[in-house]
């Protein structure tokens, strides 16, 4: 799935003007942005991509379990752990249609398979609000061993064929950042990585699923 991003954005206006409050003037991006107080949902009839109306918030937050741990996420029993999240957030801001866009497009869309390391230290996560404040949709990213959670799950053939440049510029952009350093510092490790050992995107699965 592949939708022309003009198209995405436009939809995208209409779906999150219809659920969005206008927010006061002089508010901060985290202020506009708070976690809703209510019990995380998801119908499991829903799909990527997102069912409308919607809002997306992005997060950044600390892992309590810290590096290396490998077996913590917000991303529980098809919902998302509003509570904990709200208890670790150190920054959140609201996307705006095209941002909400081109993150599904970073997701769903048809991008080279990205090799994964056998850890899982997540510091971000992108949230989908309904017009009633219930979750729909998420993407937990840990950008240190380039993983991916998403809710629901975008299915197995999407695994890994995710575009994590730009969710690294779609980070620093919203005002959450990154964990360690800038955008352009993790782009420059992913391309180092690539010139050493080589875009995995070239293996044999992609070529036998046509991707």
């Amino acid at each position: 799935m592949n939708l022309p991003l003009s198209t995405v954005a436009g939809l995208f206006a209409v779906l999150l003007v219809s659920c969005n409050e206008r927010p006061k003037p002089g508010a901060s991006a985290a202020a506009e942005a708070p976690v809703p107080k209510h019990e995380a949902s998801l119908p499991l009839e829903h799909k990527w991509p997102p069912q409308a109306p919607f809002k997306v918030v992005a997060y950044r937050f600390v892992n309590p379990l810290g590096p290396g741990d490998g077996n913590f996420t917000l991303i529980k029993d098809s919902g998302v752990d509003l509570e904990k999240l709200k208890s670790m957030t150190v920054a959140s801001a609201e996307l705006n249609a095209k941002q909400a866009a081109r993150l599904v497009d970073f997701i769903i869309g048809k991008h080279p398979k990205v090799s994964s390391a056998a850890c899982y230290d997540p510091h971000h996560i992108f949230v989908f609000y309904n017009a009633r404040g219930e979750v729909e949709n998420a993407v937990e990213i840990c950008f240190g061993c380039t993983s991916v959670i998403t809710l629901p799950d975008v299915g197995e053939k999407q695994w890994y064929h995710y575009d994590f440049r730009g969710l690294a510029r779609l980070c620093e952009e919203a005002g959450i950042g990154m964990q360690r350093g800038t955008a352009a510092d993790f782009i420059a490790k992913m391309d180092e990585r690539e010139r050493e050992f080589g875009p995995s995107a070239k293996d044999e699965e992609d070529d036998d699923d046509g991707r």
